[in-house]
């Protein structure tokens, strides 16, 4: 487990401790609120330092908005892989009722998430907070976040409503441009799941189990969201 040791006392201090337990001195720098853009340079130049700095954080700000914006863009994805991979043409109704039923699926999904590593971590010894949980665990989506800004203007510019609806495939429209979008997602969501791993690390210490993590989070993500796609 991550621990601060007071310069003072040299007691050990859990992770997200301000002041020592024991004598009461400050053992780090003091982070009231989250710089968004200085956390997504953090991320792309030291990511474990960013978590440690979102884990540092009194105020977990931006996490509503984020999160909101990243279920939009695994909606798309999803629903994409779902095509892809079943060859099944939805009509827009079901794909409008997916994105409504996208953004609530992926807070609670990460919520739940969050409570059960937190759970999980106790029973390893390894004391952490749910909002840490919650915060570090929603920005280490942040790759999904520039997919959804970067890549789906370009998918849509090239394909429109067929990257979504398969009518006709945007593999059959542009075989090259398709591969190359398909390429350029799976980098991202790839990138994710390492900065779920990270984030766990920053937090636990713990290789083995950050990577088991990091995997598992985005499993289980994934699996219900293609099991509602399914049922839509």
């Amino acid at each position: 487990m991550a621990l601060i040791k007071c310069k003072n006392c040299s007691t050990e201090n859990n992770y997200y401790e301000l002041n020592c337990v024991q004598c009461g001195s400050l053992i780090r720098a003091r982070v009231v609120n989250i710089d968004l853009w200085h956390i997504i340079w953090l991320v792309i130049d030291s990511p474990k330092k960013a978590f440690q700095t979102i884990i540092h954080a009194e105020h977990k700000n931006f996490i509503s908005l984020l999160g909101i914006l990243v279920s939009i863009k695994i909606y798309f994805d999803v629903q994409f892989s779902s095509n892809f991979i079943f060859s099944e043409t939805p009509v827009l109704e079901n794909l409008l009722l997916y994105l409504v039923v996208s953004i609530p699926l992926f807070i609670i999904l990460t919520i739940l998430l969050s409570l059960l590593i937190k759970f999980l971590n106790s029973r390893l010894n390894i004391k952490t907070r749910f909002k840490d949980n919650l915060a570090i665990y929603i920005y280490s989506f942040l790759p999904i976040l520039a997919g959804l800004i970067f890549l789906l203007p370009v998918e849509y510019a090239l394909f429109g409503n067929h990257w979504l609806t398969f009518d006709p495939s945007p593999f059959i429209i542009r075989s090259s441009a398709a591969w190359i979008m398909v390429a350029l997602e799976i980098a991202l969501h790839l990138w994710s799941i390492v900065l779920t791993m990270i984030a766990t690390f920053a937090y636990t210490g713990r290789v083995l189990y950050s990577i088991i993590t990091g995997i598992v989070v985005h499993l289980i993500i994934y699996t219900v969201y293609f099991a509602i796609a399914g049922i839509i």
